[in-house]
């Protein structure tokens, strides 16, 4: 840039806009002016000048809007030189910008202007164009990308392009200085806010792009869209470029993942946008290989879509050929291929990607046979046309070429097959991107692809795998994942495994390969797991599609191609020890070695020479069998060639080249395969060259012609040949496991035969030949005999066939005649090869020679073993096997015994069995002390002994005399096998290891178990306890961690734990306490507690919390059992848990701190609690006390613990709320006695007891359980009170004084009870009332009738309760002086309910229920009664806030009820019949003491608001009526006292002479009538005996006054009519005590005159007849308390003219002149003074 270019452009921008543009001529000629004031000394200095001037930009920003070519051209010229030198100031970028962005619409040379000028705008200005300065440059290119001018678009694209790279490597840049400055200081913050910019621009861009790929709107570009194309480009540029920034914010690429995937799976699914699409799948494969962790989701949507395009409905071929191409590059990269697997197929909850892949591929290798030339067999591709090519296929098909194709009914009628010359393209689809048509593709070019992609599916497993199992390369397990995926030179055909397993001699030891997958600790080890995992899933896909293409037409490079993928596929699924893809993919190949005709020629063969054959044979028998390690005759080859062809021996050699590689890990099932096709062409190529040319027409060979075809064939033949030796030769340095499995196989080959296979034998299949297709492997458990027996042989004798086999088995040993030689390979040995002879030797099938001749052999070769021990070679170790195999020779011939079933060997089995023990007997004497490690076999032998001899039931009933014998003889065979136990256990002790002890144990168990002799059993567990107690002498300490099973083998016994000895002893202890012979079972109990006592001190914690659990305990569970299931004497069986479970408690108890020590002692805890159940299951009252009682012993010692876990507690506790004895109803005892009932406390009381103790244990963990939704609190309620209901006592006890026992406990839990409610006081004492209730059968307010006897059968009887109710009334009472402060105290005592239930119970006072006379229960009941009415008193006094006002007023019926119970007779009979006077008048004082009591509290209880007047009414009728002395006579008082009390007041009945019958309890009477008095007493003078109670309130006056009057009139009436009637006679001395009472009380009464006033008027309407002639107004009432003298003035008038008139003898005889009569005379005066004083007649007087 020059200053004269400047000032040049500027004046000519002055001169262009004078006319129309006079703002950009006046900011021109501003600029101009500065530009001229400016001194130039360099261009810098220029640059920095205008930098400083913000302005001067102004006439060019204003130009490139004016949106005039020419002005706008000189803009953008001006403003790119300017941009360039870094000119323009920051502040304006915006500006320059938003120029631009209006300058696009100028025309194309301003836009081409702009587009130049963008890239070093935004490098030169890079921290400064960040954010949307940045978004509307990009928008610039974006807005000119969709000019319709092709330069234009072109260039804005490349921009938009170079820009985006250019914000993604700032970016990057960015990235990479802020993650190496992570640990250093930062101290450029401009730097760092520029770094920060440029990530977030990038990313946001990143995301834009995506937005606009989905079709959505931008959300930091300013467009509307962009092309798909140029999206598709940009981003492939982007993730291509620049993967690794883009893989440093995964979060970000997650994010916006949803977008790009959608876009690119819309573009997918389009079929005519080739190059989009090719480019679309670019961006997945990018995505796969870089991002398919972050977009695994987003992956899943895409897959089906890439899947379903590989199907040839609906999809064009160049779309399929290019997915397929696509999946191709997926699979070349094994490592790509490798994370989508487990990304995808290797998750349950995820799409998959490659099993369906595959599953395409069998389907697009099947779609078109014809195309691909699918037969039967392989052949070679043909192209029919004229030229030399076309000679070979007619020479080919000349030689007869069976399943040859020559003719395609399609477009493609001249190619049949698969072939480089015509099956591929020169350039890949997915490199034609630029191309929108897709290029012609040929029609077998999809197979290729196909074909490749197994390959390369094979050849990336194998290439990964290998080389990590090879053991000779260490430094393999340090390689990374890369090394491993990475392509790297292949050998040809089969040699990379022939140069890895084949050793350089016969002699070389074979390395076997390692499994991968066994190294765990190498850090490839999950990958190689995934590859495991794909080989298992997506085998059988690759299988069919490579059995598809081994069909087809394919030339030799394909063939060799699909041949090494199937043998790597199954050398690495061999290597990772895969079964059943190695099996199966073994099977292919062994199908393809073999020709599809082979059965037909091989029967035609052998059809044809079945005579030649037999005579052969019988003359030499052993000639047909050849070694494997002789080579096959060569054979003699027609002119025509033979039946085989090179592609058959080519799969047979890689079939055997996988068998020496894979040797030692293949399977049985594995190397049936292997050796059976090797047979099979072995066959084949033995055939004579005549066979061969009779079956030519139908044979297939290779495509080869004359005699280079017969040369290459024989050269295979002896490849194939050589490979076999190799395989035979590599088993000599199998292992024995290996070699045992080619044995084996071998075996198979020729069929089972010998008594352990009769179920299984297979006739041989002569007449039905053998199809490739049985080459299939069988199932390891399925024992299928030789499949080809037919093809070698005719069916023979099976003496024959037993000779065949040895002969066999004979060849193969000769290579590996050292394994014989070693003691260390006798399971590939002896126990194979000598086992079958064994068994020849065992099998009842044969002759009975045959069998003798092989035990003399193994006898024999016994004796010769033992003769070889006087050779000094033999080391002691090798001597000792060699003496255990010698006993293990009598052991299988004891073990086969009695497998026959046979009756006519049953004797002679027997004898032999017999002289077997007596032989041992011998050894033993003889030989023990130098038996060593042969005792274990020595023991084996005497217990198979008691297996075969006594572990059956002898049949003692209705027994014939055959089977007695039989019986007689097991029996000897057991005493004989008994005196070498009883020989070892006296002599050879000393000798035995802790494992043959154990075994003694063992066996003395089993003898003991046996039922054949009482005596041996006996003697036996005897035995048992003299092995326990020399045991116990070795020991200090039994400190045991486990302990075995009956089913544990004894072997695994450490050879010094002589502790775990002592649990073996135990052990069979238990089981002999299990027997169901009760003197067996006692005794070995016996010995089991007396073993525990002995040792107890020596046992650890852990012993002892093993040996609990599955020693007494579980001996307790089998009896309970046993009891339950009622086949067998259950009184027996019960008696033996009832001696076993109180003593093995008892040394719990006593062991409790070893015991609880354990750290799992809440298990052991557990199993006992476990056995508790087990007991309580039985329904059994005894067993429930048995149970409950030991329970409590083991809770009431686990205090001394210390603090007491909760977890102990809480089975306890579920024990007790589950197994309560109320629910056992009868206890069956015996058959006389079974209807009886028994008594259940001691189950009751024991039950109870437990609760007690599990809270003096842990109050808190009984506080907080609960069963289910049941908490403790309603648990114990409904305990309690079904003990106490529900118990029953044993005859002649007695619960009227004192509790019982069950009832003392239920008191302990109630006191727990009451503790737990504390906070539910009313809850407590609702509970109380409950018992009360029940337990004494009170009914709305009254006690059921009772039976007169108590005893309901001889045997029981129930419960009085009496002691328990009274127990009841002490705590309720107690209860209530406790919380007597309560605010609540009538809720919290159920004072209503308490009331009711306490009258009833002072009911009972004189009756017929059980009493105790010291404490009499109505007594108990009164006194708790005025103790809960005067809490009530005094909390109604206190004037405490009324919570319960509601419930105060319902007191006011039970209180009345109450009262009246207390001033009641109860039951007392007039006059009494039981009773004394003196103690009826105790009790009459008792009565008066606590109702004055009561009587107060309810005064001042009933003036609560809460109590209404009726309530004090009925209370005043209760008064009334028990006031009265004697029953009143007719017509006395009114029928209705509640409503009517004054009706007819003033009437007087008529006159009777009956005589009254008087209370005898007189006395309350005028208590009653007291308190009826001093209810009407003036409010504000206190009775005298009111204690400060509060006066009486109107409301008592009120309630009271008209049956105080009644009560007055009462007497005075009766006197009025009955006196005039007897003359001279006086009334009863009652009466006139009575009238005497009621005339004074009345006369001292000072009366409420409120209360009175309303009496007034109804006693005058009642008077008013008599009062007519008398005064009509009486005077006002004052306040003198009188009202009630003048209310019945009149009756008083009337009273004295009756007294008056009274006839009275004369002198001093009269009864007036008595005392009662003096008193009624005074008080009828005192009465008429004091009216007449308050009219005011007093004074006059």
């Amino acid at each position: 840039m020059t200053h004269a270019f400047l000032q040049s452009e500027l004046t000519s921008l002055i001169s262009d806009s004078k006319r129309r543009y006079n703002h950009v001529r006046t900011a021109a000629e501003q600029s101009l002016a500065d530009l001229k004031a400016i001194s130039v000394t360099s261009e810098t200095q220029l640059a920095a000048d205008l930098f400083r001037r913000p302005q001067f930009v102004d006439p060019l920003v204003l130009a490139c809007k004016s949106k005039n070519v020419k002005l706008a051209c000189t803009g953008t010229i001006c403003l790119q030189r300017l941009t360039a030198s870094k000119a323009v100031a920051r502040a304006r970028l915006p500006d320059v910008l938003d120029a631009f962005h209006d300058g696009i619409a100028s025309g194309y040379e301003p836009q081409l202007k702009i587009l130049q000028t963008l890239p070093s705008l935004l490098q030169l200005y890079a921290s400064d164009l960040s954010g949307n300065l940045l978004a509307r440059t990009l928008e610039i290119c974006a807005t000119l990308q969709s000019s319709r001018t092709a330069i234009v678009s072109n260039t804005a694209s490349a921009t938009f392009q170079q820009l985006v790279s250019t914000v993604f490597d700032e970016a990057g840049k960015g990235e990479k200085v802020r993650v190496s400055s992570d640990g250093e200081t930062k101290q450029y913050d401009k730097d760092q806010e520029y770094q920060e910019a440029s990530l977030e621009d990038a990313l946001r861009l990143f995301d834009d792009l995506c937005l606009l790929l989905d079709q959505q709107q931008p959300k930091f570009l300013k467009v509307e869209n962009l092309p798909s194309g140029f999206l598709l480009e940009t981003l492939q540029l982007i993730m291509s470029t620049h993967g690794s920034f883009i893989i440093s914010h995964a979060n970000h690429v997650r994010a916006c993942g949803d977008h790009l995937m959608r876009g690119l799976s819309r573009i997918l699914s389009r079929k005519d946008a080739f190059g989009m699409l090719v480019r679309a799948l670019s961006i997945l494969l990018l995505i796969m290989q870089g991002f398919a962790d972050e977009l695994q989701d987003q992956l899943i949507q895409v897959i089906p879509s890439l899947v379903n395009a590989l199907e040839k409905d609906g999809n064009p071929m160049w779309k399929r050929t290019l997915c397929l191409e696509f999946f191709r590059n997926v699979c070349s990269d094994f490592g790509v291929m490798r994370k989508l697997f487990e990304l995808f197929d290797d998750r349950e909850d995820s799409e998959n990607l490659i099993g369906p892949l595959l599953s395409a591929l069998v389907r697009i290798a099947a779609e078109d046979p014809s195309l691909i030339g699918l037969g039967r067999q392989s052949t070679i591709p043909v192209q029919r046309v004229n030229d030399i090519k076309s000679e070979e296929a007619a020479s080919i098909e000349a030689q007869g070429l069976g399943g040859a194709i020559t003719s395609v009914p399609s477009g493609d009628a001249g190619i049949t097959g698969i072939s480089l010359e015509w099956s591929v393209i020169h350039t890949p689809l997915m490199e034609q991107g630029e191309k929108q048509v897709p290029p012609a593709i040929p029609s077998t070019y999809i197979y290729t692809q196909a074909l490749g992609c197994i390959a390369s599916f094979c050849d990336g497993l194998s290439k990964f795998i290998m080389p990590l199992s090879v053991p000779s390369r260490p430094s393999r397990e340090s390689l990374d994942s890369g090394g491993r995926d990475s392509p790297g030179p292949e050998p040809a055909n089969d040699e990379i495994i022939r140069r890895q397993t084949r050793p350089s001699t016969s002699a070389q030891k074979y390395q076997r390969l390692i499994n991968p997958l066994t190294l765990t600790k190498h850090p490839l080890h999950p990958q190689i797991r995934i590859c495991a995992t794909m080989i298992e899933t997506c085998w059988p896909a690759a299988l069919a599609t490579c059995s598809t293409f081994l069909n087809s037409a394919l030339d030799s490079e394909f063939y060799h191609i699909l041949i090494r993928s199937v043998q790597k596929l199954a050398q690495v699924s061999g290597v990772l020890e895969l079964s059943t893809p190695r099996d199966a993919l073994l099977t292919t190949l062994a199908k393809a070695s073999i020709p599809t005709n082979a059965n037909s020629v091989i029967s035609t063969y052998h059809n044809s020479n079945t005579n030649r054959v037999v005579s052969s044979e019988h003359d030499n028998p052993h000639d047909r069998i050849k070694s494997p390690t002789e080579p096959p005759p060569t054979p003699t080859f027609p002119t025509t060639g033979p039946a085989l062809n090179v592609r058959h021996l080519l799969c047979l050699r890689a079939l055997l080249n996988l068998g020496i590689a894979l040797g030692p890990t293949l399977e049985q099932d594995a190397w049936f395969i292997l050796i059976e096709t090797m047979q099979i062409v072995e066959a084949l190529i033995a055939i004579p060259t005549t066979m061969s040319a009779s079956s030519q027409t139908d044979s297939p060979r290779v495509g080869v012609s004359s005699q280079d075809g017969q040369n290459t064939l024989a050269g295979e033949i002896a490849a194939v040949q050589a490979a076999t030796k190799r395989m035979l030769d590599s088993t000599r340095s199998y292992s024995a496991e290996s070699f045992a499995v080619v044995v084996q196989a071998l075996l198979r080959l020729l069929g089972r035969t010998g008594a352990e296979d009769a179920a299984q034998l297979i006739p041989d299949n002569t007449g039905s030949p053998v199809s490739p297709t049985r080459l299939a492997p069988t199932s390891p458990a399925h024992h299928s005999s030789r499949s080809i027996s037919g093809l070698w042989t005719k069916s023979k004798s099976l003496d024959l066939e037993i000779g065949f086999v040895l002969n066999k088995i004979s060849e193969l040993s000769r290579i590996n005649i050292h394994r014989f030689a070693s003691t260390t390979e006798l399971s590939c040995s002896w126990n194979l090869i000598g086992s079958r002879l064994l068994r020849l030797s065992q099998d009842p099938v044969i002759s009975g020679s045959h069998r003798i001749q092989s035990a003399s052999i193994l006898d024999l070769i016994s004796m010769d073993t033992v003769k070889l021990l006087d050779d000094s070679r033999f080391e002691t170790e090798e001597a000792d096997q060699i003496r255990s195999r010698c006993l293990e020779s009598l052991l299988k011939q004891l073990t086969s015994l009695g497998q026959t079933r046979l009756e006519k060997q049953e004797g002679i089995e027997l004898e032999v069995h017999k002289r077997l023990l007596e032989a041992l007997e011998s050894m033993l004497s003889h030989s023990g002390e130098s038996l060593n490690n042969s005792w274990p076999i020595a023991l084996e032998i005497l217990s198979l002994s008691y297996s075969k001899g006594g572990q059956g039931q002898p049949q003692t009933s209705n027994a014939s005399i055959d089977q007695a014998e039989r019986n007689e003889q097991h029996a000897q065979i057991l005493r004989v096998a008994f005196r070498s136990i009883q020989l070892i256990t006296s002599d050879f002790l000393s000798v035995l290891t802790v494992v043959s002890l154990a075994r003694l144990a063992q066996l003395l168990r089993q003898f003991s178990s046996q039922d054949y002799d009482l005596n041996v059993a006996l003697t036996s567990t005897t035995l048992l306890w003299s092995l326990a107690s020399q045991v116990l002498t070795r020991i200090e300490m039994v400190d045991l961690t486990r302990i075995p099973s009956l089913d544990t083998s004894l072997d695994e016994l450490d050879s010094s734990a002589t502790a775990a000895l002592w649990s073996v002893i135990l052990l069979q202890l238990i089981q002999l306490c299990k027997d169901e012979r009760p003197d067996v079972r006692n005794a070995a109990i016996r010995v089991l507690l007396k073993m525990f006592e002995a040792s107890s001190e020596s046992l650890s914690p852990s012993t002892w919390a093993i040996t609990l659990v599955v020693g007494p305990l579980s001996a307790i569970r089998f009896s309970v059992e046993q009891y339950t299931s009622g086949e067998t004497d259950q009184s027996a069986w019960l008696v033996s848990a009832a001696q076993l479970t109180d003593g093995i408690m008892q040394l719990i108890t006593q062991n409790l701190k070893v015991i609880a020590a354990h750290d799992g002692f809440k298990n052991t805890w557990r199993h006992i609690m476990e056995v508790f159940e087990g007991v309580l299951s039985t329904t059994s009252l005894s067993a429930s006390s048995l149970a409950f009682s030991n329970l409590s012993r083991i809770l009431a010692a686990l205090p001394a613990l210390g603090q007491v876990d909760a977890e102990l507690i809480v089975p306890a506790l579920r024990i007790w709320a589950s197994y309560h004895p109320a629910g056992i109803r009868k206890e069956s005892q015996s058959s006389e006695r079974r209807s009886e009932e028994v008594p259940n406390q001691p189950a009751f009381t024991s039950h109870a007891h437990v609760l007690v103790e599990a809270y003096n244990a842990s109050p808190t963990a009984l506080t907080s359980y609960q069963l289910g939704e049941r908490r403790i609190v309603p648990l114990m309620m409904d305990s309690l009170e079904r003990a106490v209901l529900f118990c029953s006592h044993p005859p002649y006890t007695s619960d009227v004084k004192s509790l019982s026992p069950e009832q003392k406990e239920v008191f302990n839990c109630l006191r727990i009870l009451k503790t737990l409610l504390r906070d539910s006081v009313a809850e407590y004492s609702r509970y109380l009332l409950q018992l009360l209730k029940n337990s004494l059968g009170i009914q709305e307010g009254k006690i059921g009738s009772r039976s007169k006897r108590s005893a309901i059968f001889k045997s029981v009887q129930k419960p009085t309760f009496v002691a328990f109710a009274s127990a009841c009334l002490d705590d309720l009472r107690n209860l209530a002086l406790e919380h007597a402060n309560s605010n609540n105290v009538t809720e919290t005592l159920a004072v209503p309910e308490s009331l009711t239930v306490l009258s009833s119970l002072i009911r009972t006072k004189y009756t017929e229920i059980p009493t105790n006379h010291q404490a009499p229960l109505w007594r108990n009941a009164t006194a708790t009664a005025v103790v809960m009415l005067e809490v009530l008193q005094h909390h109604v006094h206190q004037n405490k806030p009324a919570k319960d006002s509601r419930n105060v007023g319902g007191i006011a019926a039970p209180a009345i009820s109450l009262a009246f119970s207390i001033l009641g007779y109860g039951g007392l009979s007039n006059p009494p019949a039981k009773q004394t006077e003196e103690a009826l008048v105790e009790d009459e004082t008792f009565d008066i003491e606590h109702f004055q009591l009561l009587h107060k509290a309810v005064i001042s209880v009933f003036q609560h608001a809460a109590i209404k007047e009726d309530d004090c009414r009925q209370y005043a009728i209760t008064l009334f009526n028990a006031s009265l002395l004697a029953k009143p006579w007719y017509y006395d008082i009114p029928d209705d006292l509640a409503k009517e009390p004054l009706k007819g007041i003033m009437e007087v009945r008529q006159g009777s002479v009956h005589q009254p019958i008087f209370a005898v309890r007189t006395r309350i009477c005028y208590t009653a009538l007291d308190a009826l008095f001093g209810l009407v007493q003036q409010p504000g003078q206190p009775d005298e005996n009111s204690d400060g109670v509060k006066p009486i309130s109107h409301k008592w006056a009120w309630a009271a006054c008209p049956y105080l009057i009644l009560r007055v009139v009462h007497p005075l009436k009766t006197f009025l009519a009955d006196q005039r009637l007897r003359g001279l006679t006086p009334p009863p001395m009652p009466q006139q005590v009575e009238l005497q009472r009621v005339l004074h009380e009345f006369v001292d009464l000072h009366s409420d005159a409120v209360a009175l006033k309303r009496l007034t008027s109804s006693i005058r309407n009642h008077s008013h007849e008599q009062t007519r002639n008398g005064s009509s107004e009486v005077p006002n009432p004052g306040t003198d308390g009188k009202e009630h003298l003048r209310a019945l003035y009149l009756l008083n008038l009337r009273m004295q003219k009756f007294w008056r008139g009274l006839p009275r003898l004369k002198g001093e005889g009269a009864w007036q002149t008595d005392e009662p009569g003096r008193g009624i005379e005074e008080a009828l005066e005192r009465w008429s003074a004091s009216v007449g004083e308050g009219w005011g007649f007093g004074d006059t007087a």
